[in-house]
């Protein structure tokens, strides 16, 4: 199932957001048009019918689309960050919020319509943008607490204690709304601990205990891996020679130094060019991905005579050990499945144990 980037979910949220505004704005026009028709009826209005419908319907509609559709067109743009996209879109709330607020000054609830904005800007976890918009909300409270002072609500000592009110709730938004964004912070950051404890613990799962490398569960995921994406594979299979001996003359303890020693032996020579696995007690092999032939043998090569030439004090005596492996390794072909391709690198080690031990035999495709 394909996850989504951050980047991806809050492009989505955005778009989202601004269809809502587009339907906003459009019950916004239309309840307009209701209140012009009432007023009229009723005959309250207080100005010219032309003048009543731009002021009150034409104006503020055309400024709530002309916001969320610069709103739109910007958020399509590759020339502003995420961040500033967010506050776009939070904008784009706040002067639809705003422009209802200001043509509607009459009613005490519509003067904490932008508190909505404030609560909208939460969804993005930015705290400097709640910040701005709630000061340009106490800002557009102060302009309707104007209008409404010199126009319809002259005289109206209640329109004090409805501005109170509204300032309260405008604080109260923007403290809500920032501990909604470090809520949501919190949870992510918990979301994320979560999600890395998965991975090591998957980590875990896909390693070997003692020496750290991937164990033979990783080992074919990895190779089906490779073969989907159609790389060019090497399959090296070693196991030391004699090391039943080892075990049973100088003990497991000093038989995992040994292992030990050959998985250093494989992080220094293997590195980043393939994957190296124990799949069995003594037995280990190397994925090699989109290597050449050459390159492949000489790491093997390599590999074989450091162990093959290092003294391992492994008695109580100071007497000198030394081990050496056996290597078989194969290249893929296209044809040949996951366990064929093992088989055939298991023969070859095989094959290089029949040949007298400490040796490196490759099998040529047979593609």
């Amino acid at each position: 199932m394909k996850t989504d980037s951050f980047g991806e979910i809050n492009s989505r949220w955005r778009k989202l957001l601004l269809d809502r505004f587009y339907i906003i704005a459009w019950v916004v026009f239309f309840t307009e048009a209701i209140i012009f028709f009432f007023d009229e009826w009723a005959g309250l209005l207080f100005l010219p019918i032309p003048l009543y419908l731009f002021r009150f319907l034409f104006l503020p509609s055309l400024l709530n689309f002309l916001a969320v559709g610069v709103a739109s067109l910007l958020n399509q743009s590759d020339h502003y960050t995420e961040e500033t996209k967010d506050f776009i879109v939070s904008l784009a709330c706040f002067a639809v919020c705003a422009c209802v607020e200001l043509t509607h000054y009459v009613f005490a609830p519509v003067l904490c319509a932008p508190t909505i904005a404030i609560y909208i800007s939460s969804i993005f976890g930015n705290h400097r943008t709640t910040r701005r918009l709630t000061l340009y909300s106490l800002i557009t409270l102060m302009l309707a607490t104007i209008l409404a002072a010199n126009e319809l609500r002259a005289g109206d000592n209640q329109l004090y204690l409805d501005v109170a009110i509204a300032f309260v709730m405008i604080l109260s938004a923007y403290g809500i709304a920032t501990l909604m964004i470090k809520r949501e912070q919190e949870r992510t950051t918990s979301l994320s601990a979560s999600y890395q404890k998965q991975l090591e613990l998957s980590e875990q799962l896909n390693r070997d205990v003692l020496t750290g490398l991937y164990n033979r569960k990783a080992m074919f995921n990895m190779l089906r891996y490779e073969i989907r994406q159609m790389n060019t594979i090497h399959l090296a299979v070693l196991d030391i020679d004699d090391f039943k001996l080892v075990n049973d003359r100088f003990g497991h303890a000093k038989g995992d130094e040994v292992l030990l020693y050959i998985a250093k032996l494989f992080d220094s020579f293997v590195g980043k060019l393939g994957y190296p696995v124990r799949f069995g007690g003594e037995e280990f092999a190397i994925i090699f991905s989109n290597i050449e032939d050459e390159t492949v043998i000489m790491v093997l090569e390599k590999i074989r005579m450091e162990l093959s030439n290092h003294p391992f004090l492994l008695g109580d005596n100071s007497e000198k050990t030394y081990i050496t492996l056996s290597c078989g390794v194969v290249k893929h072909h296209d044809s040949q499945s996951i366990d064929d391709f093992f088989k055939s690198a298991d023969h070859a080690m095989y094959m290089a144990k029949n040949k007298g031990k400490n040796n490196v035999v490759f099998i040529q495709s047979n593609s």
